[in-house]
């Protein structure tokens, strides 16, 4: 039996699906690994705002800090994780002309 249009696509929706899915897994993979690799505090801050996509607010109140010490730990976060993927993808830094 041949397959119809119809059930072609369906298995190429389907394809795609499992690829999207296998990638996003092994982003997320990748990111908790890195966000495992910084130093404390920015270690469990990376994790629950960029893994678990918590809020500053909501990692503040869970960790009984104040608001601004979480949002300039998530803002030194992000600036070491790109630091670290840079590193580890051998991507040389944005030059920035003054």
């Amino acid at each position: 039996m041949l397959p119809t249009e119809d059930s072609y696509l369906d298995t190429a929706v389907e394809t795609e699906s499992i690829e999207d899915s296998y990638l996003e897994t092994d982003t997320l993979r990748q990111l908790g690994a890195a966000c495992d690799r910084l130093k404390p505090p920015y270690s469990l801050v990376a994790r629950l705002h960029f893994y678990e996509e918590r809020t500053a607010n909501e990692i503040a109140g869970m960790l009984g800090s104040n608001l601004k010490t979480i949002q300039t730990q998530i803002y030194r976060a992000k600036a070491m994780l790109k630091k670290q993927l840079q590193k580890e993808m051998d991507i040389k830094p944005e030059r920035r002309i003054p």
